[in-house]
């Protein structure tokens, strides 16, 4: 039995047809011809061949993609046990700057293809591991109020990683190619507030972070890709003309680039070609399905750490129970009946941008339900701490309101269907979280597993409808890639 055929929507088995070194695994569509050396089976595939042509997660992208283990399970720190209103604020600053981070690589790789540069990936991978590293720090810093020199110097990492990071990042791609999908991956205005922050103390340094973000944020939402093209062309040209003018009064001065080459302003004219960086969605699709994931696995970490640290109960072994099915739920409602490990989002539906914001704010809520599950196994039988069953009341409701937003998007805008939803996902998750202060946690996480099995079986019979409806000989729409 092939693999993809039993798990057919699963991103590792996908990679696997195309890239397993290990002939065992019945991935019939790899071929024992020799292939040129340094070419990937998918690159050199042909029509004919009856292998696979999708482009898939590279090893590089893919060792990249461990340094979000890291960062998923530092993150958890910031909303561990009771916490106060400035802890939100902080995760979601953190959490932010580590993504967007992770994402600017990320393009990176989806645009460079074949011509990746490993040790570029490698750099961005350990400024995210200091990142990672540092979080414990800055919570302790932030939230604690804690005045020693390490807790400062790992709030001073983070930033400092950060800039760098960001920094180098937005160097990516050739002068004149722009990221027009992202345009803020180029865009290095919002690390300013980062660097001043590196003199300034306590709740202020947090308050710069804020800013940061925020011009980055605005960027994303004002910016236009198409209308900065136009602007960088009509520069471009207007520099060509210039340059022209100049070649016609005399020679050109020659200058020396970074590797000794003589150049005229003329060759770096020629050499920066004015253009929009092309990103495959497909590809992208899988990274970002990949991440959600990683944060889902470390998830299931987090409860099986705890239970390592409290007494073997009934009470324990229920908790940690419907802790699993909860991620197995979400795991099915993302990646299984989603897109981009969004729930209910479908292909094409949405541009770039807002599944990007979309995809942030999965992965966040998805990280901060798997904190509150661990809390849930800690305490086992009793009730949750006020902070926790508001952490776990809010990551549903937050969850359950983007599938809101892509499932009308993609078409569900009957109100028969859609109001149940609004009820069982944000109503009365809002309502526990305000009185449920004597129920057990337990019994809220099996609320929320009870409504995640409702969504999936409503999803399930929703793909036989469509696959009834369709015609013969026409392929029916399948899950994540």
């Amino acid at each position: 039995m092939d693999l993809h055929d039993s798990f057919p929507n699963f991103p590792y088995v996908a990679h696997l047809r195309t890239h397993s070194p290990i002939r065992g695994l019945a991935c019939t569509d790899v071929t024992d011809e020799p292939q040129p050396s340094g070419s990937d089976p998918a690159d050199s595939a042909s029509p004919d061949s009856g292998m696979l042509t999708e482009r898939h997660a590279s090893w590089a992208e893919l060792f990249f993609d461990l340094v979000a283990v890291a960062g998923v399970a530092g993150l958890a720190h910031v909303l561990a046990g009771e916490f106060g209103p400035l802890a939100p604020a902080l995760y979601v600053a953190l959490f932010l700057a580590f993504w967007m981070t992770w994402l600017i690589f990320t393009l990176y790789g989806n645009s460079a293809g074949s011509e990746l540069r490993l040790v570029r990936l490698l750099i961005g991978m350990f400024g995210l591991g200091v990142m990672a590293a540092a979080i414990p720090g800055v919570t302790e810093a932030v939230l604690h109020h804690e005045t020693t020199d390490g807790a400062w110097l790992a709030a001073n990492a983070f930033a400092l990683a950060y800039v760098i990071a960001r920094w180098f990042g937005a160097q990516s791609w050739r002068g004149g190619q722009l990221v027009t999908d992202f345009p803020i991956a180029q865009q290095t205005l919002g690390i300013l507030p980062w660097v001043v922050s590196l003199w300034v103390d306590g709740e202020a340094k947090l308050a710069l972070w804020g800013l940061g973000l925020a011009i980055d944020v605005g960027g994303l939402i004002i910016i236009n890709g198409s209308r900065m093209l136009a602007s960088y062309q009509r520069r471009a040209d207007e520099m060509r003309r210039r340059v022209d003018r100049s070649a016609q009064q005399g020679p050109l001065p020659v200058h020396h680039d970074r590797r000794g080459n003589r150049r005229t302003a003329l060759d770096r004219l020629e050499a920066m070609r004015v253009g929009s960086v092309r990103l495959d969605p497909e590809h992208l699709a899988e990274r970002l399905g990949l991440f959600v994931i990683i944060v889902l696995g470390e998830g299931i970490i987090q409860m099986v750490r705890t239970s390592w640290e409290v007494p073997w109960d009934r009470g324990l072994l229920g908790a940690g129970l419907v802790g699993f099915l909860l991620l197995v739920g979400l795991f099915t409602l993302s990646l299984l009946y989603g897109h981009a490990g969004i729930p209910y989002l479908r292909p094409g539906v949405l541009g770039i941008r807002v599944t990007l914001a979309l995809h942030f704010v999965v992965a966040g809520s998805i990280a901060a339900l798997a904190t509150a599950l661990a809390e849930t196994i800690e305490v086992a039988g009793q009730p949750l701490p006020t902070a926790q069953r508001w952490l776990m009341c809010a990551a549903v409701m937050i969850y359950f309101g983007v599938g809101l937003i892509a499932a009308v998007a993609g078409g569900n805008r009957r109100r028969r269907s859609l109001v149940p939803w609004v009820i069982a996902g944000i109503v009365l998750p809002a309502i526990i979280g305000a009185t449920a202060d004597q129920t057990r946690g337990t019994t809220v996480a099996w609320y929320v597993a009870a409504v995640l099995l409702w969504h999936i079986l409503a999803a399930r019979r929703r793909r036989r409808g469509d696959r009834t409806d369709i015609p013969d000989g026409v392929s029916p729409p399948t899950a994540e890639k």
